[in-house]
């Protein structure tokens, strides 16, 4: 089975070839779990249809924004070694109703014959609730057609939605994901934990205890100790001269700084 979109389609879509797994995602038991469990299903798909059943292939993902949504959508992507497929709504949607629904509408054909993963982040833009009165009736028919062309998809197509809002999705939509995980902010232990792991995947020290590190960005995001970590490596890389300590101590202040400020 082919895993690759036609040129004809390529605008719909961010193409991502994954270069993460599951093992690089810091992830509770709670979201760890189930999408074992998915992965599981999918690789054993001959076996279930055999037996008469299909493997779960549909995922949501909900929480705050910058915990690791998309990197879980890559990851899972990459266990099974399927192309990622991001729709982009800046090509799909647009006042006119009708031609959004024509390209909804090309999204799932070009798809359909493949064995890839697809992944509509920020999913309430296009899977809002129905009930919601400031919407007409023909944005209605668009999600009432996006959750049909979800239902028809084969099983080799794994399909993931993430949204931050997820009071804001069509009652309909949540029925339609047989697998949904909550994606929480890290813990002190957890950063703590990112952080020591990021000095050993990169080879270097930061010079300071990753509990410190960790406790800086408590009450962040995994993307706010990313950003943290990488402007540290950045200096270490461009100033060597100096004290990988100084460096740090400097950046903590610059990051809490900046923080404050924004």
């Amino acid at each position: 089975m082919e895993n690759t979109i036609t040129k004809d389609n390529e605008d719909l879509f961010l193409q991502i070839t994954p270069k993460r797994k599951l093992d690089s995602v810091y992830l509770s038991d709670s979201v760890y779990r189930p999408c074992f469990e998915l992965l599981d299903e999918i690789e054993h798909r001959d076996l279930l249809r055999k037996n008469g059943i299909e493997p779960r292939n549909k995922l949501l993902m909900l929480g705050t924004p910058g915990n690791g949504k998309t990197t879980l959508a890559e990851a899972l992507a990459g266990e099974l070694d399927y192309p990622l497929y991001i729709v982009r709504y800046d090509n799909i949607m647009s006042d006119d109703i009708g031609k959004s629904a024509d390209k909804l509408g090309k999204v799932f054909e070009a798809v359909k014959d493949l064995r890839c993963a697809l992944f509509f982040d920020e999913f309430d833009t296009i899977g809002k609730s129905r009930n919601d009165q400031h919407d007409n009736s023909e944005f209605k028919r668009l999600v009432s057609s996006l959750l049909v062309q979800i239902d028809h998809l084969p099983t080799d197509v794994l399909v993931m939605a993430a949204t931050n809002l997820e009071s804001a999705l069509d009652n309909a939509a949540w029925r339609r994901f047989q697998i949904k995980v909550v994606l929480e902010r890290p813990q002190r232990e957890d950063l703590t934990r990112w952080f020591t792991d990021y000095e050993k995947r990169h080879g270097f020290s930061f010079g300071v205890d990753p509990e410190e590190l960790g406790e800086s960005v408590y009450g962040k995001s995994y993307s706010d100790a990313e950003e943290l970590a990488r402007s540290i490596y950045r200096q270490m890389i461009i100033h060597p001269e100096e004290e990988a300590e100084e460096i740090t101590r400097r950046q903590m202040r610059f990051h809490k700084h900046q923080k404050s400020i924004f």
